[in-house]
């Protein structure tokens, strides 16, 4: 017991520790092994498809179900696109940039360049302990835990899955007591080193992260300090690589999925006005124009500026953070020691699809 006890505190405190050679041609080791090695390539591009709030401090499952639901849909008429690009890869990290678009026209993009940033990420694999890995898979194995799908939380899914289960006290053990560990044919296993540190991206260096909604004309969201947008400041990602990138593989199989977690600060949450459309209209339709004189509004939750369909998202919020029927208050304390100033701490989901067709930067 105690054997296993230590192995498990080797697996909790370890990643991939393997070296690998820094020599000129590492690009080459990079795109040969690894889920995220193998596909990400400079010059790709990816745009989300998904953008899921999971929790937000002082937030009910009524105002989270609400925010999530207006993204997906916006997502989905073209009125919110952000996009990543690849800009640069070496032996030891990855690095994106991120960029809001625009809505053109119905079905088109254009890219907000004044909303670009840059995210870093390290590569990042996870090796169960070597001699359990070696004793349940052969002597030949490294063992890596990727974020697809070598951990099932219920038995029903593991049996429909056609996987093998690891024993199931070690499992149990090593992830926690509710949960099923299955050996799937996607990433849980790996036989080189190399394969295992670059299957996955760790958590990236703070970054913002900007959310745009509706056409350049007619944006959803009224705040000239932050380029019409919900600024997102202290953003940490964690990324997984679908690894189907292949000249075989569908373009929309090659994904990246991921967590955000950062803080809204109380200035950018004060300080934005936001035309809420709840049915199938377009921002250009459903926010009308701003009024001539917004620039020089101070946006102090009046909206006065923005034009009459623009409401303070300080007022919308309250009518959505409901328990019981009471309105409840955002916890602009959790993240004030990271941000420096009273902030809500956030967490989003995503899933970003490569795209062939590069939009090109707005006018």
């Amino acid at each position: 017991m105690l054997k296993r006890l230590i192995l498990i505190a080797v697996f909790l405190m370890s990643s991939c520790a393997n070296e690998v050679d820094d020599s000129e041609n590492i690009l080459e080791l990079v795109k040969a092994e690894g889920a995220c090695g193998v596909c990400l390539t400079v010059g790709a591009w990816y745009r989300f498809t998904k953008l899921e709030l999971k929790e937000i401090s002082g937030g009910t499952e009524v105002l989270v179900g609400a925010l999530s639901g207006t993204w997906a849909k916006d997502i989905t008429k073209n009125e919110l696109s952000i996009l990543m690009e690849v800009i640069s890869v070496d032996s030891t990290q990855v690095e994106f940039r991120l960029v809001n678009g625009a809505r053109v026209g119905a079905s088109d993009i254009c890219r907000l360049t004044d909303t670009e940033v840059s995210l870093i990420q390290p590569f990042k694999g996870v090796t169960l302990p070597d001699e359990m890995c070696k004793e349940i898979f052969g002597p030949e194995t490294v063992c890596c835990k990727t974020p697809n799908d070598p951990v099932f939380t219920s038995a029903e899914k593991c049996n429909k899955s056609g996987y093998s289960a690891l024993p199931d006290e070690m499992c149990k053990e090593i992830f926690g007591p509710e949960t099923v560990c299955c050996k799937t044919p996607n990433d849980p296993v790996f036989t080189s080193a190399e394969k295992c540190k670059y299957s996955t991206l760790g958590a990236s260096q703070p970054t913002k992260v900007f959310v745009y909604s509706g056409s350049q004309a007619h944006p959803k969201n009224c705040n000239p300090n932050f380029y019409h947008s919900i600024p997102v400041t202290d953003v940490v990602a964690t990324t997984s690589c679908s690894g189907a990138c292949s000249e075989t593989d569908a373009i929309e199989d090659d994904f990246l999925e991921g967590e955000f977690i950062g803080s809204l600060t109380k200035l950018g949450f004060n300080s934005t006005c936001t035309c809420l459309e709840l049915g199938d209209k377009l921002s250009d339709e459903a926010c009308g124009t701003f009024s001539v004189d917004y620039e020089d509004t101070v946006y102090d939750g009046t909206c006065n500026g923005c034009g009459p369909q623009y409401k303070a998202l300080a007022t919308l919020v309250p009518a959505f953070n409901l328990k019981d029927g009471v309105a409840q208050e955002l916890d602009f304390t959790s993240c004030e020691e990271t941000a420096g100033e009273p902030a809500v701490c956030v967490t989003a989901g995503f899933r970003a699809v490569r795209i062939a067709d590069i939009p090109p930067a707005c006018e």
